[in-house]
């Protein structure tokens, strides 16, 4: 049986196209596990109509906790082999769980991923593997820059996971790139990995998230993913390859935090020129710089500036790009 987590956090509107996604898979041997975590709008009655209905739901009330909170309950309570993960504005293909499931029943592998479809209000971008079959963990050095640049690791949401491998939960510290740190840490207690090369899986992306708010802990954010990441990468002997696409990462959220810190951060003139002084001083920004090979003019010469340490060049870059914008 295949348990599927939904953790429910003010996705009334979406909700119901979710929940019929998953209750009319082409795989009926599931449940629906429905976590309301704090709802404050009408997601609750939505999941309550649909438990009434479907005996294969079990809906949960709790108190808001979070994304990773709520997911960490759905593992404690799932009665499956298998666990997937769906977000409660998202929706799934009519035959993703039976996808998922033959392969990795075919193969034993402890996990298959697939594509996705990043549904954007004027347009989408479908993200798939690069391969189509099962690798051993020794074989995942080869493929896992393709993997990891396109961001087919992050979420837990393309994925079909062996419950028995999930010894880690979701880290509930962390906001922002919890679920990268949650599929590394235990795909090093696995032994097979299997990769679909279709896109089964919908991430719905509204008008209303792609307006960023200033983070004032991203850069730290991104240096713990960044390290996380290059920590899997010596333990599977990753190659160089994935070194730069992983330094190409972090230098990419050095960057927006840098935009971000000279247009949205609200911080006055000190304050900015205190916060680009800390970062230019991390040892880990510096490794980043010297491994990344970005392609953009304005990215190349911020890197080049950065690996010289010449701050003052690299506030007056980011000054002359926030004024470009307006």
């Amino acid at each position: 049986m295949v348990s599927v987590i939904v953790p429910v956090y003010n996705a009334e509107e979406k909700l119901e196209k979710c929940i019929m996604s998953i209750l009319n898979q082409s795989y009926q041997k599931l449940e629906l596990i429905l976590i309301n975590d704090g709802s404050k709008d009408g997601s609750g009655e939505v999941c309550k109509k649909y438990a009434e209905r479907d005996k294969r739901i079990r809906y949960i009330e709790r108190e808001n906790k979070g994304a990773s909170a709520t997911r960490n309950e759905g593992i404690s309570l799932a009665l499956g082999q298998y666990i997937q993960f769906v977000d409660s504005d998202d929706y799934i293909e009519k035959n993703m769980v039976e996808a998922l499931v033959n392969r990795i029943e075919e193969t034993d592998a402890d996990m298959v991923m697939c594509g996705y479809t990043e549904a954007f209000p004027q347009d989408k971008d479908v993200r798939l593997p690069e391969i189509d079959k099962t690798i051993t963990m020794a074989e995942l050095g080869k493929e896992y820059p393709n993997i990891f640049e396109k961001f087919l690791l992050n979420s837990p949401c393309n994925k079909l996971y062996k419950k028995e491998k999930l010894s880690e939960k979701f880290p509930e510290d962390l906001s922002l790139g919890e679920d990268l740190i949650f599929n590394l840490h235990n795909m090093k207690n696995m032994n097979k990995i299997s990769f679909i090369k279709e896109s089964f899986y919908n991430y719905i992306i509204g008008q209303g998230s792609l307006n960023r708010r200033y983070r004032k802990d991203s850069i730290e954010i991104a240096e713990r993913l960044y390290l996380e990441s290059m920590e899997f990468c010596s333990k599977f002997h990753v190659g160089e390859t994935a070194e730069t696409h992983i330094s190409n990462i972090f230098m990419t959220f050095f960057f927006y935090g840098l935009t971000d810190l000279f247009t949205i951060s609200g911080y006055d003139k000190k304050k900015k020129k205190a916060v680009l002084n800390g970062w230019m001083k991390n040892p880990n920004i510096q490794k980043a710089a010297v491994h990344a090979e970005v392609r953009r003019t304005v990215q190349k010469v911020a890197v080049f500036l950065v690996k010289h340490k010449m701050t003052r060049a690299l506030e007056g870059l980011f000054i002359l790009k926030s004024f470009s914008r307006r």
